[in-house]
């Protein structure tokens, strides 16, 4: 059984209606998004050139830090847009 990646899987083990150890293939619910959460292939290919060559951090005022907090700044605006809303 393969899984996607986009989930994680359980697998259990039922006894029903004549079906003796039928191996049944199960979702698990995620609930500390707060902590991780899936990313998509989308983001991952925008994020990448700042997990790999542009890693400076964003408050810093060296030509890195600058970069970082451009990118920042960009990524806010694309948000706000696609969500039709403003920063306050």
């Amino acid at each position: 059984m393969e899984n996607s990646g986009a989930y994680p899987l359980s697998f259990s083990r039922t006894e029903s209606r004549g079906q003796k150890n039928k191996i049944r293939k199960r979702h698990k619910t995620y609930f500390d998004y707060a902590a991780t959460a899936p990313l998509d292939s989308g983001i991952l290919k925008k994020m990448m050139p700042y997990l790999k060559e542009k890693y400076g951090n964003a408050s810093s005022i060296h030509k890195f830090g600058r970069e970082a907090s451009e990118a920042i700044d960009v990524a806010r605006q694309e948000v706000e847009e696609f969500l039709n809303c403003k920063e306050t």
